[in-house]
């Protein structure tokens, strides 16, 4: 196929996909040059927007990906992702979040072979490296889904392009532009009527949450404040809500309530992407807050504002929006997004579609257990010891993974002697994710479920950060817990004196700076040293077991009191513990902690060079 059969061919099936409704993700791979004018081909070709995201615009309206969040809440016709130098796939999620029905997203990568072996300049946010690095396991991955899905098209240099023509279906019919849909008008009539309280609208990307808030404030005129984390991003709520509508910036809202200014209804877009302490300033001069938010979790903030903020509300209403406004349902692109990125949150869909109990903690009736359930914030551990001339390091949660398969066959009980649980506890590598791809997913899926700062971030990490070790816990053959570590330490003298000195903050070794800044150990970065990072447990487990089950096999303070009974060097091991999260986790480790001390000769404690514990927030 030519160049010119090419384009028109994408040029027909855009006009399909108008009539569908639908969007497509369309993909071109090859060197930079190549991609640049095949690019510039399609934007030239189709009448669009063409928002280009990239570090550096080529045509058009240009966006960094970082600061694409400000987009949030805006419509574009076709858009291009450059992901030649880095793919950051929640900018990639939050992109597609903004384009109409028709649209295409074309994605620039780089040459489909050479491409999991190149270095990838998102790395940097979160494989604490100084230099890019390679990310071979997502990559393989990302192109496995690519070429999986009939609805993308791939075009790749040096061969012949080809476009799949989606099936054939009935017109899509597009909501009349400033009419409601029939969901919206059922939670304009509920909106009219309520007594004063919190509102909270949860709802994936394209469902008309904006357009409804636009609606309610137009008919509240100037009973109502209307505010977001950036001014682009209300562009659709000042659509509807009209050209006069009183919008503020949050910290100027706030400084007018100071002075007295006042209105029967606060109005937030993009709730989830406000710092949690200033909304809950603002909330609290407004009798009525109506909030709108997506819990999707690719912004990375909208699991954390359902699980954090939410939680700590004594009651709170859900409004919810299902049918999409912008595309049809069955969208392609939403589809390979939802399947590929793991944007699927059923606990979210279950907590919106249920009404609060009244006075009762409404997350916590819904998403934990009878007993209560384990996650949030986890701890941080760190057991350290000065490597051997041979380069390796002996570490304690080593010591404690040989508790692990004595474990693999002890059955626990619960406190109350209830229930008797048999446990297996896996170890598991890069390995075992590349070769178990569902057991990746049901580990990813147990972080979203527990833990309010997993994001897409995590999902990259998981698959090729280096120095990464996991645990999970399975209960007949359902993982029910995980536990992750980051190995830390291992800095040279020289780094290490300058990062106790001050001069220097490396990224990575979080502990092991945290103890020579604030220790004053100045030898505690060379120690080799493995961090908790992440602890999850699903709300359906039985916690007693787990908390148990966990604290005596995969953490070190079982092997914590052998170590610290041995003879050992001064200066030879440094611990650090740092907590917070849910009191009941707090307590337990506090428990375990005493424990261990009291194990412990009182003149081998003299070794400890740090043991903090900071109390959960």
């Amino acid at each position: 196929m030519s160049r010119l059969s090419w384009l028109a061919s994408v040029h027909h099936e855009t006009a399909a996909m108008r009539r569908a409704g639908v969007r497509r993700l369309l993909v071109i791979s090859g060197e930079p040059g190549w991609c640049s004018r095949q690019a510039a081909a399609l934007c030239d070709a189709l009448a669009g927007d063409w928002l280009w995201v990239g570090e550096q615009s080529e045509r058009g309206v240009g966006c960094r990906p970082a600061a694409l969040k400000t987009l949030l809440g805006r419509e574009c016709l076709h858009a291009v992702f450059d992901a030649r130098q880095a793919l950051s796939v929640d900018a990639l999620a939050a992109l597609a979040g903004t384009l109409v029905a028709g649209s295409w997203l074309v994605l620039l990568v780089p040459p489909w072979s050479r491409w999991p072996r190149l270095p990838d300049g998102d790395s940097l946010r979160w494989s604490e490296q100084p230099q890019p690095i390679a990310t071979p396991s997502f990559t393989r991955y990302f192109r496995a889904s690519l070429l999986a899905d009939p609805a993308v098209v791939v075009l790749r240099q040096n061969r012949a392009p080809q476009l799949t023509p989606l099936p054939s279906c009935p017109p899509w019919q597009a909501p009349v532009p400033g009419r409601p849909t029939a969901d919206q008008r059922r939670l304009l009539r509920r909106l009219t009527q309520v007594e004063p309280g919190i509102y909270i609208m949860i709802a994936p990307r394209g469902r008309g949450k904006s357009a409804l808030a636009g609606m309610f404030a137009h008919k509240l005129a100037d009973a109502c404040c209307i505010t977001a984390p950036a001014k682009a991003a209300v562009d659709v709520l000042r659509r509807y809500a009209g050209p006069d509508a009183p919008f503020f910036a949050p910290d100027a809202l706030l400084a007018r309530c100071r002075e007295g200014v006042r209105a029967r209804w606060l109005l937030v877009d993009e709730a989830a992407a406000l710092p949690l302490p200033l909304l809950r300033q603002l909330m609290g001069y407004f009798s009525r807050v109506l909030l709108t938010t997506t819990v999707a979790g690719y912004e990375g903030t909208g699991r954390g504002f359902l699980l954090k903020f939410c939680d700590e509300l004594p009651r709170w209403h859900p409004l919810v929006l299902d049918a999409p406004l912008r595309w049809p349902i069955n969208d392609p692109l939403e589809r390979w997004l939802t399947q590929t990125l793991l944007l699927e949150d059923a606990d979210a869909r279950i907590i919106a579609a249920e009404p609060a109990p009244p006075d009762t903690d409404r997350v916590a009736a819904r998403v934990a257990a009878p007993n209560g359930a384990m996650g949030s914030t986890p701890p941080a551990v760190a057991v350290a010891s000065e490597p051997s001339s041979a380069g390796s390091a002996t570490s304690v949660v080593r010591t404690g993974s040989r508790a692990v398969s004595r474990e693999k066959t002890s059955p626990l009980r619960t406190m109350d002697g209830r229930c008797a649980v048999r446990w297996r506890i896996d170890r598991v590598g890069a390995l075992t994710w590349r070769r178990q791809p569902a057991a990746r997913q049901a580990f990813y899926r147990l972080l979203t479920r527990a833990h309010y700062r997993t994001s897409l971030i995590d999902l990259r990490r998981l698959m090729d950060a280096p120095g990464m070790s996991f645990f999970t816990a399975h209960q007949h053959d359902e993982m029910m817990g995980g536990l992750w570590l980051v190995e830390e330490g291992g800095l040279t003298p020289r780094l290490a004196h300058a990062v106790w000195a001050g001069y220097r903050r490396p990224s990575g070794s979080l502990v092991a700076q945290s103890l020579a800044a604030h220790g004053n150990v100045w030898r505690a970065p060379r120690l080799r040293s493995r961090r908790i990072s992440r602890i999850a447990v699903a709300p359906e487990a039985c916690r007693s077991a787990l908390i148990r089950l966990i604290s005596h096999s995969t953490l070190p303070l079982p092997a914590l009191r052998l170590w610290l009974t041995q003879p050992l060097p001064d200066e030879a091991l440094a611990v650090h513990l740092a907590l917070s999260g849910k009191k009941a986790l707090w307590r337990r480790w506090r428990q375990e902690t005493a424990a261990a001390m009291t194990a412990v000769d009182a003149r081998l404690t003299r070794r400890w060079r740090c043991f903090s514990q900071q109390p959960a927030r």
